[in-house]
């Protein structure tokens, strides 16, 4: 005979209470971006909240004030529904270097002894003034060589990096770079899909970034010259006109005819200027294919195989409007920007929405990808 105990537990099972992760935080240039998930009833990951928070001030001069700093900080937290000080955060991508080496295991070695002595031959100065770590990509081959991505930071800027966070009043879980970060959101996106080489570009405003994911595995993070100002500086010069009134002309224009928003900007497509501009930054954007092309060919012969293809867009030429859909026209890989990961990630009944997250994004978010990937950190039960 089953006790009334059991009963009521057998018609009102415990609910499992909701894993909460840790909150993203990622200083980009010219906003602050914060992320955090938690755990779905069906085994899954919510968005609990988001925030994108522009910076009062220069960079520079805020990252150097930690008490205006952390009343911003404090301020985003409380009035987003964030839960906790526990956070995962990344340096930013000009204070990492990141390289591929290629090494052997001697008889009984451990591969981390094997990329330190690989690395006291790469780095200038002495290797106790950096911090090393580094992702496998290549454990087996015919000839025994493995393959792998050190990451390195100059000790003394990590040390600045994490101080800042406890000036802040954070609790510090885990200190990631971006490519790492990328890999575990492009993993989330794509765990119900086949097998997949994906390459993301995060345009800067100087230098970019190629990072290759196949599947699970993080191929490669390359930079290469090439950013917004490669195209504002080639606008400004042929059209005669300052770098921001380029800018201006690009976001209320656009690249694409379609995406053109308002009767200003379908004027500027009737007189021709939408074509003057693709005449312009077309050629550019050509360059960047050769670029993207050539990952893919190392990606296939990394991945042994032919995978389906894509590519994702994020950072500053990524908020262009119609980058992505000209892009899409050169390369013969479909290109996307990062969506918006209330998108991808159901967001959490009730919690309060990004009050600066802009509707008319039609459902992507680049900016928002690194701070995304750097929540997931451990939500992920294969991670």
């Amino acid at each position: 005979m089953q006790s009334l105990r059991e009963i009521i537990k057998r018609l009102h099972p415990a609910q499992v209470p909701a894993k909460v992760g840790p909150i993203g935080v990622q200083f980009a240039r010219e906003e602050l971006h914060l992320v955090q998930m938690q755990s779905a009833s069906d085994g899954g990951v919510t968005l609990r909240a988001r925030a994108s928070i522009p910076y009062p001030g220069a960079f520079d001069e805020i990252m150097n004030s930690p008490g205006r700093l952390r009343s911003l900080v404090h301020r985003a937290l409380r009035a987003n529904g964030f839960i906790g000080r526990k956070v995962v955060s990344s340096m930013a991508a000009d204070e990492v270097r990141i390289i591929s080496v290629c090494y052997q295991l001697n008889k009984g070695e451990e591969d981390d002894h094997a990329i330190v002595d690989l690395m006291r031959d790469r780095i200038d100065g002495q290797l106790a003034d950096y911090v090393l770590d580094y992702v496998p990509v290549r454990t087996k081959s015919k000839e025994g060589q493995r393959l792998a991505l050190v990451a390195m930071s100059k000790r003394q800027e990590v040390l600045e990096h994490l101080e800042l966070l406890q000036a802040l009043g954070l609790r510090i879980e885990a200190l990631e770079i971006g490519p790492v970060a990328i890999r575990r959101l492009i993993q989330a996106m794509s765990s119900q899909q086949e097998p997949e080489n994906v390459l993301v570009v995060n345009f800067g405003t100087d230098k970019s970034y190629l990072t290759i994911v196949s599947h699970r595995r993080l191929l490669s993070d390359q930079e290469i010259a090439f950013g917004e100002n490669t195209i504002l500086r080639r606008l400004s010069e042929t059209l005669d006109i300052s770098p921001e009134m380029a800018r201006n002309m690009v976001f209320k224009n656009g690249l694409d005819p379609a995406g053109a928003r308002d009767a200003v900007g379908l004027a500027l497509a009737d007189t021709g200027m939408f074509n003057t501009l693709l005449e312009i930054v077309k050629p550019e954007l050509t360059r960047l294919a050769e670029e993207i092309r050539r990952a893919f060919m190392y990606a296939t012969s990394e991945s042994r195989g032919g995978p389906t293809q894509r590519v994702y867009i994020l950072g500053s030429i990524a908020r262009w409007p119609g980058s992505d859909t000209l892009l899409d026209t050169i390369i013969d890989v479909p290109v996307r920007k990062i969506p918006d990961p209330s998108a991808i990630f159901h967001a959490t009944d009730g919690q309060p929405e990004d009050a600066n997250h802009d509707p008319s994004t039609d459902g992507a978010a680049p900016e928002l990808a690194v701070a995304t990937g750097l929540a997931l950190r451990g939500m992920d039960r294969d991670e």
